[in-house]
């Protein structure tokens, strides 16, 4: 188990604590939006890691976006 206990080795498939580096982004508008967060969701992640990647490491990385 990871530090920040959400990581578990069982649901990491292998990919460690890699979500703690990643920003959900899309090529819009000629991606669907919606459609491609639905594919992150379908990981069945959990939602403390769905957390980091569509909001809290993209603050992290630029604090202004917390508003």
């Amino acid at each position: 188990q990871a530090e920040d206990g959400i990581r578990d080795v069982e649901r990491s498939r292998g990919l460690g604590d890699v979500y703690k580096r990643q920003l959900f982004g899309t090529d819009s508008p000629w991606l669907d939006q919606a459609a491609e967060i639905k594919n992150v969701l379908r990981l069945g992640l959990g939602s403390a890691v769905e957390e980091k990647i569509f909001y809290e490491n993209a603050v992290r990385l630029l604090p202004a976006l917390a508003g």
